[in-house]
C-alpha cells in the first residue's frame, strides 16, 4: 500500500461515517481502489457519498435535503 494511502484511510473513515450519520444511510465504509487521482504523492481521497440504486433510494435522498 502507497504510503499516501495508508495516511489517507483513517480520513475516508470518518468522512464515511460522518456523512453516512448527516443523511441517515448505513455507512457502507470507506473502499480501497486503485484510482488515478488517489495514486498522487499527498493524501487523497474520492467521496462517493451516497449510492442509488432504486426509486426509493433516490426519494430517501429527496427528503434529506
Amino acid at each position: 500500500m502507497a504510503v499516501n494511502v495508508a495516511r489517507s484511510w483513517p480520513l475516508a473513515e470518518r468522512i464515511s461515517a460522518a456523512i453516512a450519520k448527516l443523511i441517515g444511510q448505513p455507512d457502507r465504509g470507506a473502499k480501497r481502489y486503485g484510482f488515478a487521482v488517489l495514486a498522487g504523492r499527498c493524501e487523497a481521497i474520492l467521496i462517493e457519498w451516497v449510492f442509488i440504486d432504486n426509486r426509493a433510494d433516490v426519494l430517501t435522498l429527496l427528503a434529506k435535503m
